[in-house]
């Protein structure tokens, strides 16, 4: 009896002593505490909602029949009285013109090829390094997805080419190239029909392609009469008026524009009428157009109505006009107030002490409350005032704990 209740005794000691030593490596080996240092950080300070264009604009229509072409890109400004468009019998006539400003842009650049000055006949390695250059600038922008300068840089890097032919002596000249392009060009016109007619501009303004039905319900003047409501339909396309057949497109008549930005009711409160902010338009490759806040619209929120639903729309005035924006009825548009820069520090680091928010600091192995000014709160993380004259505020470097209890005011950390 007494051998089985001692090994009992034996058994629990041992229990005993496991658990002591469990615990003293978990007390040395971990810290119930976290901390990262703080750094500064800067951002655009902005609000983002849907956008509704609205512009001076009326529609371009015809009654002649036929395939339009375009003399014009969109968004160039043309004047009152000058054609717009040629009308051609069909399709495959366009094709020909097209066909024709083609194979001329080859000559032109042939022509220009054969230039060797001395500059090039003297230094031939360097059209080398401008032909690799040439390559370089295609493959960055085919990469990017930027090529609106695609086809300057390819006629560009022939034309290089063929001129480094003719001093390597590959080449004497292109006149026979030359002339099979000039008599494809003869052979072309001789099956072209001429245009049968003109479209005209009837005033001056910028000229796009493109009609979505806006054009005429959807005015400047209507700023002051459209709800919050109407505008959210827009966005969703509804309400424009069906565009007929004989619509060709615009005419934007004036530069200056207007956007209607959808916001929440809590964002609309940190503008004011007259604000001068400047916008982002990803969509249409803009940043930083500056813009005038002309009008904002509230909605009034009933007691039964959940207030962070509610919606209000800043109206915003611009001077710019592209050949985007010119086409453009709804975007995303971001309006910045400006960048701000301050400290970065994750959300969790951030205590309640007496009523005041602040975070705890690691100095010299001793806890210190440092009081903080939120600027802006993102998801994790907040953006908080940098004072680098205050010896008691936080500062860039700092280390803060974002994890461990029982923090105070001169509490000393082993």
């Amino acid at each position: 009896m007494r051998s089985a209740i001692g090994k009992i005794a034996m058994a629990v000691l041992a229990l005993f002593l496991v658990a002591y030593v469990v615990y003293q490596g978990v007390d040395y080996f971990y810290t119930p505490y976290r901390l990262e240092t703080v750094y500064k950080y800067t951002f655009q300070d902005s609000v983002v909602g849907k956008g509704v264009f609205i512009r001076d604009e009326k529609t371009v229509v015809t009654d002649i029949d036929g395939v339009v072409d375009f003399i014009h890109n969109d968004s160039e400004m043309v004047s009152k009285g000058y054609p717009i468009a040629e009308i051609y019998p069909t399709n495959q006539d366009i094709l020909n013109i097209e066909r024709v400003k083609e194979l001329q842009e080859e000559i032109d650049m042939l022509k220009a090829s054969e230039n060797t000055d001395d500059n090039y006949l003297s230094v031939f390695d360097t059209i080398g390094t401008q032909i690799s250059d040439a390559l370089g600038d295609i493959v960055v922008d085919m990469r990017s997805g930027n090529i609106s300068n695609t086809a300057e840089e390819k006629t560009e890097l022939l034309k290089l080419i063929n001129r480094r032919q003719i001093i390597a002596g590959i080449e004497e000249n292109y006149d026979g190239r030359i002339a099979e392009l000039t008599a494809e060009i003869e052979r072309i016109q001789n099956s072209t029909a001429e245009a049968q007619g003109y479209i005209y501009a009837d005033q001056k303004g910028y000229f796009s392609s493109s009609a979505d039905g806006y054009e005429c319900v959807l005015t400047p003047d209507d700023i002051e009469i459209l709800t919050i409501e109407n505008y959210e339909n827009i966005i969703e396309g509804k309400g424009s008026q069906n565009v007929s057949d004989d619509v060709v497109g615009k005419l934007v008549t004036d530069h200056k524009w207007y956007c209607a930005v959808v916001v929440t009711a809590e964002e609309a409160q940190r503008f004011k009428e007259g604000d001068s902010l400047s916008i982002i338009i990803d969509e249409a490759g803009l940043e930083f157009l500056p813009v005038t806040v002309v009008k904002i619209i509230t909605e009034e929120t009933e007691a039964d109505t959940d207030a962070e639903d509610a919606k209000a729309v800043v109206v915003i005035k611009c001077g710019y006009m592209s050949d985007k924006l010119a086409s453009l009825r709804t975007a995303e548009i971001e309006i910045t107030f400006g960048a701000v820069s301050g400290l970065r520090i994750p959300s969790s680091s951030i205590r309640m002490v007496g009523g005041v928010k602040g975070v705890y600091v690691l100095k010299k192995q001793t806890v210190r409350y440092r009081p903080i000014e939120v600027l802006r709160e993102q998801t994790g993380f907040s953006v908080v005032k940098m004072n680098p004259d205050d010896n008691g505020a936080l500062q860039q470097f700092d280390e803060i704990f974002v994890e461990g209890n029982d923090l105070y005011d001169g509490k000393h950390i082993d």
